[in-house]
């Protein structure tokens, strides 16, 4: 509630075959210490939506008319106009891309256009829009083997998810999981052994945990996204580029449909 998080730069519709629909988009920043715009404070802005196929999407610049745009990835071949000060894409499903307007490399924007959020899991662990604290004492969420967790769409949560000693533990859903609690300056500073207890998904090195995650977004990790845990990992945004050291995908066997703009490696096998 409260527009918190809500971009001050873009406005993102959608539409879905009558009308208009509008998009929430999330802003956050902080001070960069990579070769991302160091020691400013650049902003990722970022929403996914759900889409059976092709779909339109206006794209509109806060206080400002659009006079040039960028879409990543150019493999991909996005359809764009720009017409009345807006831009105006074609999107396929698992098309993630990465929009620099008006030339602002520091300010992107990130639309993920992923398959539609599936049903929530009889006895899965629901967290409903909203914004929210891991609900430990330390702010490590320790699942139990089996255990479903549902991030639905507007959910931010801050805090990680620590799966070691368990198996086949599913994360789903569309929502946010935040490290931002922990800046990583401050996490840096303590023992390789003890950072990795601020690993946003940690799980055991050897033998693994089985576990899967789909559909979430990952932000402002203080250290590595993922510590091995996970067997499959799809639909996954990551978006901790200010810091270095937190790598993308360490130690997790199958990716795919995913997104990572990480300060440090996306890939250690």
């Amino acid at each position: 509630g409260g527009a918190t998080y809500q971009s001050t730069l873009y406005q993102v519709e959608v539409f879905d075959g009558a009308g208009w629909i509008p998009a929430y988009v999330y802003e956050f920043s902080r001070k960069s210490f990579t070769h991302w715009h160091t020691n400013t404070n650049p902003t990722v802005n970022f929403l996914t939506f759900g889409t059976t196929g092709p779909a339109d999407v206006r794209v509109t610049k806060i206080g400002a008319a659009i006079s040039s745009i960028d879409v990543s990835p150019h493999s991909k071949n996005i359809s764009i106009q720009l017409s009345g000060g807006q831009a105006l894409l074609t999107l396929n499903q698992n098309n993630k891309v990465w929009i620099t307007l008006n030339g602002d490399d520091a300010n992107p924007l990130f639309i993920f256009a992923d398959p539609p959020k599936p049903p929530v899991p009889a006895g899965a662990t629901y967290v409903a829009p909203g914004y929210y604290l891991v609900n430990t004492s330390d702010y490590h969420y320790k699942p139990a083997n089996n255990e479903v967790i549902y991030l639905d769409g507007g959910a931010w949560v801050w805090g990680n998810v620590d799966l070691r000693g368990t198996t086949n533990v599913r994360i789903m859903g569309p929502g946010v999981l935040s490290g931002a609690i922990w800046p990583s300056e401050q996490v840096n500073l303590l023992p390789f052994d003890q950072q990795l207890d601020f690993v946003m998904v940690r799980g055991d090195w050897y033998p693994g945990n089985a576990a899967s995650v789909q559909g979430i977004t990952i932000l402002a990790s203080p250290v590595y996204n993922f510590f091995s845990g996970a067997t499959n990992v799809s639909d996954v945004k990551l978006l901790s580029p200010w810091f270095y050291s937190t790598d993308g995908f360490q130690g997790v066997s199958h990716v795919d449909q995913s997104f990572a703009f990480v300060g440090d490696n996306v890939f250690s096998p």
